[in-house]
């Protein structure tokens, strides 16, 4: 299994200003000590972080997991527009 550094870097590496292919990446890291290196890696590219408890809350009501993360992405933008 890669280090969460190891896929940031990755990730990172296809980045340019934040995006890819230009499309903004977003990011959704669990964890703590584990994370935190892969999350510094990726704001250094721009890549945006989601909010925490947005990442939790999709992971943890949903047997898709990431599928549901990205719905859940798209609901808080839709949201933040319309406030």
């Amino acid at each position: 299994m890669a280090s969460s550094a190891d896929a940031a870097t990755a990730v990172a590496s296809l980045a340019e200003k934040g995006m890819i292919h230009g499309k903004p990446v977003l990011s959704c890291w669990l964890g703590q000590a584990t994370a935190r290196k892969g999350r510094e890696i990726l704001q250094a590219a721009g890549v945006a972080p989601a909010v925490a408890r947005l990442c939790r809350v999709a992971f943890a009501r949903s047997d898709n997991g990431p599928p549901d993360a990205v719905v859940a992405f798209g609901l808080r933008a839709r949201l933040l527009r319309n406030v």
